[in-house]
């Protein structure tokens, strides 16, 4: 978390670059302000007081708020939602993501054998098969006979339709790069969704990469974002919350611009006296805060769908 909101997104970077212009081009204005209501023999005090009322309320609180402010937000509604953010990123890049690629073992599945199919002989009744071979294979580890003591135990219940379009069986770790890259190749922006050292190849070269808490080391670090909940919708709330941040960030940014644009000239112009200007600086960042902390109460996708995705593949 401290990793994450120290660091920057392009967007960050991009209003950075803004107030890097603005502020130089502030100070030119309040100079012009100053020098143009004196040229037009206007009060001295009159001169100053719309000078500063120019530097004060063109003071870029609010456009340098608009990115963290809302980035800080958003990396705390994900903590809750068990979606930790390694980097912002993983933010910016998952508002263009179309497509979804899941590991199967571990991640789609439990990593655990279940027996699919009984076959008695005849004379031999299916519920008796499962009572001796229960008995027989209750005390040991091994993963087939915990499948076969869990089906004594008591019937399995039948697997939801999981909504996964395409599945590629027996992929390497390199068939599974080799996916996403030709995914992306082919203009679909790709999340990769994984949990194990195989995995790892696939996460690095996806524009998105998600590991499961519960995974291998290798997947954790090559991953952007890790789902600490044990259930695949936080995969299409971790993706709506990415795209609701930026979308605040925008208006952030715009609402920061847009107030610049239209007070600079009001203050220059003698309408504003610094005092008021000072009040609506003020509630200009207020305003920005409280459209970030909006992102707190944000609805996201409907549990465990892929709404937020157009199609979604398992390998």
């Amino acid at each position: 978390m401290e990793q994450a909101q120290a660091g920057k997104a392009g967007i960050q970077r991009l209003a950075d670059r803004i107030c890097a212009v603005f502020v130089p081009a502030v100070l030119a204005c309040s100079v012009l302000t100053l020098a143009g209501w004196l040229a037009a023999g206007s009060p001295a005090s009159h001169a100053f007081s719309a000078a500063l009322a120019v530097l004060i309320i063109a003071c870029p609180c609010a456009l340098g708020l608009a990115t963290p402010a809302a980035l800080v937000v958003a990396s705390g509604r994900g903590a809750q939602l068990g979606i930790f953010i390694k980097g912002y990123q993983a933010l910016e890049s998952s508002r263009a993501i179309d497509t979804v690629v899941l590991d199967k073992t571990g991640t789609v599945t439990t990593g655990q054998m279940t027996v699919t199919r009984v076959l008695a002989v005849p004379g031999v009744s299916r519920a008796d098969l499962l009572r001796f071979a229960g008995s027989v294979e209750q005390a040991s580890e091994h993963a087939v006979a915990a499948a076969v003591t869990a089906l004594a135990t008591a019937e399995t219940a039948p697997l939801p339709d999981a909504g996964i379009g395409e599945v590629l069986a027996e992929a390497l770790p390199a068939d599974k790069a080799r996916v996403i890259s030709d995914l992306q190749a082919g203009g679909r922006p790709a999340a990769m969704v994984g949990d194990g050292v195989n995995d790892a190849p696939a996460l690095a070269a996806a524009q998105l990469g998600l590991a499961l808490g519960s995974g291998t080391d290798v997947a954790i670090v090559a991953a952007d974002m890790i789902l600490l909940r044990d259930d695949l919708g936080a995969v299409p709330d971790a993706i709506a919350l990415a795209r609701a941040t930026y979308t605040t960030i925008r208006r952030n940014l715009a609402w920061a611009f847009c107030y610049n644009v239209l007070a600079i000239p009001l203050a220059a112009l003698g309408l504003l006296n610094p005092l008021l200007a000072a009040a609506t600086m003020t509630l200009s960042s207020v305003f920005v805060v409280w459209n970030s902390l909006r992102l707190r109460r944000s609805p996201l996708t409907a549990h465990g769908q892929f709404g937020a995705v157009s199609s979604s593949i398992s390998v």
